[in-house]
């Protein structure tokens, strides 16, 4: 239940941004040009402008337009292989190649750390790319951490809680076919399904 109302929390922080930011549609509009106007027959160009209403692929595609924030991510080939088990086919930073491990909480100046640098399940965020797929790239989540981030010493800890990827479940054409696709949008920290390590001390 924690982690749905999470999930629920983070896309809902997506849409504010987008009715915020995207009234115009403007971005949309480019996207709709190059990857739905193309197509020929009416019925698929109505399902490919149906997946472009979506609020995360409007959030996605707003991003995507800033080519300075594009070129910072790392970009993985999702055309075969599935998304959890693809390799990275070009890199270009990742913070987890920077520390090699899970960041240390900074508090020091919120204003202008982004959320999932602040979060106690910290994460980064890189692009999937499908030629099969529309719209063919797309942001995704991939969590910093094994453990969590204790609040206490700001620091990870992977005794008895660990990191999860939050999935939302957003419509995609793919190989001119309706579906619908798993998209990691965040992380959150949950609690271990294993008994607490002191109690395993304790018997």
């Amino acid at each position: 239940m924690f982690v749905f109302l999470t999930t629920l929390m983070i896309a809902s922080s997506f849409g504010g941004e987008i009715k915020h930011e995207l009234d115009t549609s403007e971005m949309q509009d480019v996207s709709l040009q190059s990857e739905c106007q193309a197509i020929e027959g009416l019925h698929e160009r109505k399902q490919c402008e149906f997946v472009f209403e979506n609020d995360y692929i409007k959030w996605s595609e707003k991003m995507l337009a800033d080519d300075e924030f594009v070129s910072e991510l790392e970009v993985v080939h999702t055309t075969v292989f599935d998304v959890r088990n693809s390799k990275i086919s070009r890199r270009k930073r990742s913070v987890k190649d920077e520390r090699d491990t899970c960041p240390i909480l900074d508090v020091s100046n919120p204003a202008n750390t982004p959320i999932r640098l602040r979060s106690t399940s910290p994460w980064e965020i890189y692009i999937t790319q499908d030629a099969n797929r529309k719209p063919m790239r797309m942001i995704q989540a991939r969590c910093l951490c094994s453990g969590c981030i204790d609040v206490r010493t700001n620091t990870e800890d992977r005794t008895n809680v660990f990191s999860e990827a939050l999935f939302l479940n957003v419509p995609v054409l793919k190989n001119g076919k309706m579906m619908t696709e798993e998209v990691a949008i965040g992380c959150t920290c949950v609690a271990s399904s294993s008994p607490p390590i002191g109690n395993l001390e304790e018997k």
